[in-house]
């Protein structure tokens, strides 16, 4: 909880958002735990939302640690990439985006987003 709101800058407009996050990103995790679910997933996805959350440095430290655990699952590359994208890290974002394309060529969404890593930043009109 602490990390979540230290990577959120403690902004009193993210603390219950913060705090919501973590109780549901921790409720996930524990029933996909308890249900034999996919625990490796309920994880991608709450590092996900702390990334919407504009923690996306902590995001992308939690999503590091699982591709070293399980370097064959597409989403947290995909996730990574986009984190790394916000972080204006247009290179990383590619390889992160590249190494899901190379995983699933049909994951949703990963073509689009190298793309447009490729044009990062985009242009201002």
């Amino acid at each position: 909880m602490r990390a979540v709101l230290r990577a959120l800058g403690n902004s009193p407009q993210y603390v219950v958002e913060a705090v919501l996050l973590t109780i549901f990103g921790l409720h996930r995790i524990f029933v996909a735990w308890r249900s034999n679910g996919d625990v490796y997933d309920a994880k991608v996805i709450f590092a996900s939302d702390i990334s919407d959350l504009g923690g996306h440095r902590l995001a992308v430290r939690w999503l590091s640690r699982l591709i070293a655990s399980d370097p064959q699952r597409p989403r947290a590359y995909f996730e990574r990439g986009l984190a790394r994208l916000e972080l204006n890290d247009a290179e990383g974002a590619k390889d992160d985006l590249s190494m899901c394309l190379r995983i699933a060529p049909e994951f949703p969404g990963a073509q689009q987003w190298y793309s447009n890593a490729s044009e990062w930043p985009p242009r201002v009109a």
